[in-house]
């Protein structure tokens, strides 16, 4: 993600999923389903994070998006 975010000179917060996770309860920002956290990256249905804004159209890396 620092990639991304110095290569686009985008504000760069230094993130971490699981507090995005727990903070959220473990639900979907955009199902609202709940998230099982037993589950794995290669699952389909596996927790991951997203930008609410993406960072190609000034979003920023940050807790906020």
């Amino acid at each position: 993600m620092r990639y991304y975010t110095r290569k686009r000179n985008a504000y760069d917060e230094n993130v971490n999923p699981l507090t995005v996770y727990t903070r959220d309860h473990w639900i979907c920002g955009i199902c609202t389903h709940p998230i099982d956290p037993e589950l794995h990256y290669t699952h389909p249905m596996s927790a991951s994070i997203d930008h609410i804004t993406p960072l190609a159209r000034g979003g920023r890396h940050s807790y906020t998006n």
